[in-house]
């Protein structure tokens, strides 16, 4: 089992680098733009996709159980971290980060409830003030390991953090499933529903 994740990861990897490498060659020929570029935030916090994201996570969570759903919304966020790497156009962009946005919150609603339900309450906030911690630290790293990979294309930073997301998404599966249907004895369609 191990060694088809493995080999499974490696595919993903070396998929992505050689599209990487193609697209940015193409791009490495492409004129400097001549007119001014828009920038568009796609997911801003409260947004629609966000909210959706919300209010549907817990039904999705009793359809579907909480360790499925969480694995769901991992991976799928995972890809289409690497899918917008290939964004032929704003639009394609813009439906693509929505639906990453939308994985996400989801994951992020039961994650949550996952750490409320099986943190006791005496640590919780020395735990997930550690945590929190170390996650707004690294992304300073993150950005200017993003600025680095950027040199060789734009983006290049969305095909290296989406093969990394989808290696680590697949290397968690396993212990999503153990952690979504044992944390505090509940069952995988029973909990709160809390957002940070």
């Amino acid at each position: 089992m191990k060694q088809k994740l493995m080999k499974t990861a490696l595919g993903l990897m070396t998929a992505a680098c050689l599209m990487a490498s193609h697209n940015a060659s193409a791009q490495s020929n492409a004129p400097w733009p001549s007119k001014p570029i828009r920038f568009v935030v796609t997911f801003p916090a409260g947004g629609s996709s966000d909210a959706a994201a919300r209010i549907v996570a817990p039904k999705l969570s009793k359809r579907f159980g909480r360790s499925r759903t969480m694995a769901f919304g991992i991976t799928t966020s995972a890809v289409l971290t690497l899918v917008v790497g290939f964004s032929p156009n704003i639009y394609f962009f813009a439906i693509v980060t929505t639906l990453e946005v939308f994985a996400v919150t989801q994951w992020n609603v039961l994650l949550m409830a996952v750490y409320q339900s099986t943190i006791p309450s005496e640590l919780y906030g020395r735990i997930h003030g550690a945590r929190r911690t170390l996650v707004w630290g690294l992304m300073p790293i993150g950005s200017l390991l993003g600025g680095v990979l950027a040199k060789h294309g734009l983006r290049m930073p969305y095909y290296v953090g989406g093969a990394m997301c989808a290696i680590m998404a697949v290397f968690s599966l396993r212990f999503l499933f153990t952690v979504g249907t044992t944390a505090s004895g509940e069952t995988a369609t029973s909990f709160d529903v809390v957002t940070n």
